[in-house]
C-alpha cells in the first residue's frame, strides 16, 4: 500500500480494514482485523492512518473497542456496511464520535442503494448514489455532527468518478476514494 502511495504521490492513506461478504463478523474477528490496521500504522507512522472498524450491533463491545482502537491513534471511525446512520444502533457511536471529536466515514454502495431511489432511479445511477449519500448527511447534520468523511463506490470506475462528482457539488465534506462495492 505504502510503495503504491509512493508511486502516486499520495502522503497519507486513511484505512480500515472490513469484515466482507454481509455476514456479522464476532467482536473477536473485528478486534483482529482492527489489529491488523494498528499493525500497520505502527510500522508507517505518519503515512497510515486507521479507521475502527465497527459493528454497532454489538453496543458496549463496539464502543469499547472504538475507545480501544481511538486510544491506539485510529482517527476515525468506519460502520459496517450492514447499518444505515439512521439505524438506533449507530446513534451511540454517533454520539462517542462527537464526544471524541474523531470522523465517522459514510458509505455509499451502487450494490446495496435504498429500494425508493432503486425504483425512482431504475438502477444503481450516480444521482441515486449522491441522493443517498445526501440523505446520511442530513441525518447527522439532525444530530448536529458534521465529521464527516464521504465513500461512494461503484464496480464500475465511470460510475463512481460521477456520483463523486454529483455530491461534490452538493457539500464540501471529505472524499474517501476506493473502488469497491457491497451488495447483490
Amino acid at each position: 500500500l505504502v510503495a503504491c502511495a509512493d508511486t502516486l504521490g499520495v502522503v497519507e492513506t486513511w484505512c480500515a480494514r472490513p469484515i466482507g461478504g454481509g455476514r456479522i463478523a464476532s467482536m473477536d474477528e473485528t478486534r483482529t482485523h482492527n489489529d491488523a490496521v494498528l499493525r500497520a500504522m505502527d510500522r508507517h507512522p505518519n503515512r497510515i492512518r486507521g479507521l475502527c472498524f465497527v459493528i454497532p450491533g454489538y453496543y458496549r463491545e463496539a464502543l469499547a473497542e472504538i475507545e480501544r482502537c481511538l486510544d491506539a491513534g485510529m482517527i476515525g471511525i468506519k460502520l459496517y456496511n450492514q447499518y444505515t446512520i439512521d439505524d438506533p444502533a449507530v446513534r451511540p457511536v454517533i454520539e462517542l464520535a462527537a464526544e471524541r471529536k474523531v470522523p465517522i466515514r459514510i458509505g455509499v454502495n451502487a450494490g446495496s442503494l435504498e429500494k425508493d431511489l432503486l425504483e425512482r432511479h431504475g438502477y444503481p445511477t450516480a444521482n441515486a448514489m449522491a441522493e443517498s449519500a445526501m440523505r446520511h448527511i442530513a441525518i447527522l447534520e439532525d444530530l448536529d455532527f458534521r465529521d464527516i468523511v464521504l465513500s461512494l463506490k461503484a464496480s464500475a470506475v465511470p460510475l463512481t468518478v460521477d456520483a463523486y462528482r454529483h455530491v461534490a457539488g452538493r457539500c464540501d465534506y471529505p472524499l474517501h476514494i476506493g473502488i469497491t462495492e457491497f451488495g447483490p
